[in-house]
């Protein structure tokens, strides 16, 4: 409890002014962790696109696999929640807009920046609508930061909801990882 308070008073004080329009909730449920461990697959399924190299589309499988990786990696992933339809992302968007397409940037200026030290996927809702069921993507974009994962009882993950510039994925990935740019 101690730790989760200090986290809050961090991401409140530097973060949140840094993002403006993302809602922060550090909570992400452990249903979601669950849910994913029922899909992992035995081996690693090739992601659905890869941009640039560094930036991977990935299935629910494949999102499964990314997360389960943490626990051998020990390294950092952030998923990025999406939707390549501008109908739908502005549909599940906090101000109404599609921020989808803008975070495409954000993502990718990411992934390539802190490549090698966290890994990054994207997923899209479109093909897996089951995710906006939940209580952890509630808005498009969503983004979640895991920094640890030992099984869906012992993980270190925060969620943001809306679109992130570089500066503010940045500062998030400063405080949830000690990771600096």
């Amino acid at each position: 409890m101690k730790s989760y308070l200090r986290n809050f008073l961090v991401c409140a004080a530097l973060i949140v002014p840094a993002i403006c329009f993302a809602r922060w909730n550090p909570a992400v449920q452990n249903s979601f962790f669950q849910d994913l461990e029922q899909a992992l697959p035995a081996q690693q399924p090739p992601p659905l696109a890869i941009a640039g190299g560094v930036l991977s589309d990935v299935n629910w499988a494949g999102l499964a696999w990314a997360v389960n990786n943490v626990k051998t990696t020990h390294r950092p992933l952030i998923i990025s929640f999406y939707s390549a339809d501008p109908n739908t992302c502005v549909k599940w968007n906090l101000k109404g807009v599609d921020d989808c397409g803008n975070q495409v940037n954000a993502d990718f200026y990411i992934a390539n920046h802190y490549a090698g030290q966290i890994d990054v996927v994207r997923i899209n809702v479109q093909f897996h609508p089951q995710v906006m069921n939940g209580p952890d993507v509630q808005s498009l974009p969503t983004h979640f930061f895991i920094g640890d994962y030992t099984d869906s009882q012992h993980y270190t993950a925060v969620k943001v909801w809306g679109l992130m510039d570089e500066q503010g994925l940045e500062q998030l990935i400063q405080q949830t990882f000690n990771i600096g740019p």
